[in-house]
């Protein structure tokens, strides 16, 4: 008796909220998708619980057959995060910026060629970042560090005697 009356309280638990609010959803999104032919991909959806009892997860997953996914998750190459961005999630971010630098061949760019690339190419993508969340003060000291050392060495590991001072190159347009 005991275990038929809890059976019927988390049934009613199930029941009275989320797992039908869910459903609801769930329901408008395929009218959707009918309607528009997109479709929401499995392999690559997730679902994210916040204050959910277990149960009520399961129950959810096993109705919308989706994933269970962890926080914090990427979302276009951009790290989510309900707190403040850390230093360890921005590195992405450089080895980004790095990875754009060392795939030039700097050897036959210019001067002004490298820093066409700095304020076109490596900026947007700092850029694209720091729409999403602040990035942290010496996150941006570090990638400007990085810059200055392309720009004026052709190379991120060495640092030459700069031929413009760097205010003057980052003046807007």
């Amino acid at each position: 008796m005991g275990s038929q009356l809890s059976h019927i309280r988390q049934r009613k638990e199930l029941d009275k909220g989320k797992v039908r609010f869910v459903r609801c959803l769930h329901d408008c999104f395929q009218m959707f998708s009918q309607a528009s032919g997109l479709v929401a991909n499995a392999g690559t959806s997730s679902i994210h619980f916040g204050g959910v009892k277990m149960t009520i997860q399961e129950h959810i997953l096993q109705e919308l057959k989706f994933v269970k996914g962890e926080l914090p998750f990427r979302y276009l190459g951009v790290p989510s995060s309900t707190k403040r961005v850390s230093i360890v999630q921005c590195k992405p971010l450089i080895d980004k910026i790095l990875g754009r630098i060392t795939s030039w061949t700097t050897r036959f760019l210019s001067y002004a060629d490298r820093a066409q690339l700095v304020n076109n190419v490596l900026f947007a993508i700092q850029i694209f970042w720091a729409q999403v969340f602040a990035l942290p003060k010496n996150i941006i000291q570090e990638i400007e560090s990085i810059w200055k050392r392309f720009l004026l060495s052709e190379n991120v590991d060495l640092l030459k005697i700069a031929l413009i001072a760097w205010e003057k190159l980052c003046k807007p347009k």
